[in-house]
């Protein structure tokens, strides 16, 4: 397994990262698990939501925890959450466009 990065740090790119929600009380206690979540950076620091925005699925809602163990997807991790949520593509298709 892929270890696990401190929420102090964030990714710096775009994209869709596994985040480790089993230490939440937020959840429903069998939501508590590893789940895909998209990040949004933000680079300017003036901004309110600097450093960045994660965002859960579904829906593509700002996530209620934003500081939580994170790391890269595995390839099976991504294409689930992709299949699983048809807004995923879509928001990933935005950064591509741009």
């Amino acid at each position: 397994m892929r270890p696990f990065k401190h929420p102090s740090i964030r990714p710096q790119e775009r994209g869709l990262y596994v985040r480790d929600w089993r230490g939440t009380s937020i959840l429903p206690e069998h939501d508590r698990t590893l789940q895909v979540d998209a990040w949004e950076p933000v680079p300017d620091s003036r901004d309110i939501l600097f450093p960045g925005v994660w965002y859960a699925f579904p829906g593509l809602n700002d996530a209620s925890e934003q500081a939580l163990p994170w790391r890269e997807p595995t390839p099976y991790e991504r294409q689930a959450c992709l299949w699983a949520h048809p807004e995923a593509s879509r928001w990933l298709e935005e950064s591509e466009a741009v």
